[in-house]
């Protein structure tokens, strides 16, 4: 039987913590490090950027596997890293493995569903969810859904400015944290001879009584004249990951803008989890087959209650096109009845995600150790 090799891991990585229990030895500058034969050493994005050079005159050894990380990073998010870092080349030729959370179709990777478990590992959000019969129990609610956007990327850009064109962003709690994206991918948006992705929009951000408790003295404080104010709203913490439980109850559904619209491989991060925490309805603009690899997790979606066609479209603009139709028919529907005949499948997604957290916690350190096994020397 092979030994198990040894595994070294950057101490500033974001998978360490999920690593400790097989992790020989830490290293903190890379510089530092002579790579010893047949270990694993995974690496966090600012030492790769650090030591690009070293890293590239190590990997001519064959003697030992780099596994690069960055686990709040994944699908298309991932590739824009590796193009960044300089690195891509090395990925596309398997000499670089890659940890992240999000797949990475053709790349020799390991998915981790990392924002699931962080979205778990508070006990705000566990407290939280103590709430959810709130959400089914007002059936009257001042708002029709939640709509949370951070950065302007071009999908969120679009389904905002079409929403307002019907004056159904006006019945939507919602925020839009970035004032324009210079990228709109080819997508268009029409309207009395203007192209609307080539707008301004105004920061918009949630009223104090429906932020998390911790940032609410933000909301109501003048912001520097920037783009982009998340970092002011939220400082350096991961603000965007608390619950708070007002929003979901006062709305009938969640409209999720997920960070990947175009890419063919899924990436989900906290905006899909948060509702699935409170067990919220929710639709979602995500790339095509979000919703296949959803239900292939175990979860249930609403099809049968709002028609899902569209995540089988793999054209962008007539995705979002359609996803934007569900929307208007169901603000126009009875949402009470909606809400009732989503309860079971919302629960149901609620239980099996705080398991499906806690086996990701339980199992991550022995998936880990059978996929680096593949390519120990």
């Amino acid at each position: 039987m092979q030994d198990a090799p040894k595994i070294y891991v950057d101490a500033f990585a974001e998978t360490r913590d999920l690593l400790a229990n097989i992790t020989t030895d830490y290293f903190y500058n890379y510089s530092e490090v002579d790579p010893e034969p047949g270990a694993i050493y995974v690496i966090g994005r600012v030492e790769v950027n650090r030591n690009l050079v070293k890293i590239k005159q190590d990997l001519e050894r064959d003697d030992f596997v780099l596994v690069f990380t960055s686990a709040a990073e994944g699908s298309e998010t991932m590739l824009g890293q590796l193009i960044t870092l300089g690195i891509k080349e090395l990925a596309d030729q398997g000499r670089i493995k890659i940890l992240s959370g999000g797949s990475m179709g053709p790349y020799q990777h390991l998915n981790l569903e990392y924002f699931l478990m962080r979205c778990h590992q508070y006990a705000e959000n566990l407290e939280a969810q103590r709430r959810t019969a709130e959400i089914f129990r007002k059936t009257q609610k001042p708002y029709r859904f939640l709509f949370l956007n951070g950065r302007l990327r071009h999908h969120r850009k679009w389904m905002i400015r079409r929403l307002d064109i019907d004056g159904l962003l006006d019945q939507s709690l919602w925020t839009c944290l970035q004032t324009y994206n210079h990228n709109s991918r080819g997508m268009t948006l029409m309207h009395q001879g203007q192209d609307l992705m080539r707008t301004l929009e105004t920061i918009r951000m949630l009223p104090s009584e429906y932020e998390y408790e911790r940032y609410r003295q933000q909301v109501d404080h003048d912001f520097p004249d920037v783009g982009w104010v998340k970092p002011h709203l939220f400082g350096d913490e991961w603000g965007d990951v608390y619950i708070n439980p007002a929003p979901y109850i006062d709305t009938y559904f969640s409209l999720v803008s997920e960070t990947v619209f175009d890419s063919p491989y899924s990436f989900r991060t906290e905006k899909i989890w948060k509702p699935i925490v409170m067990g919220h309805p929710w639709i979602c603009m995500a790339n095509a087959g979000f919703y296949r690899d959803m239900r292939d997790l175990g979860f249930r979606t609403f099809d049968g209650i709002i028609d899902e066609s569209f995540d089988q479209i793999k054209d962008s603009q007539t995705r979002i096109e359609r996803i934007y139709q569900v929307v208007h028919d169901l603000c126009r529907s009875d949402l009470p009845s909606f809400l009732k005949a989503c309860e079971p499948i919302c629960i149901h997604n609620q239980q099996h995600a705080i398991m499906l957290a806690e086996q990701h916690r339980t199992t991550t350190p022995k998936r880990f150790l059978d996929w680096v096994q593949r390519y120990h020397k």
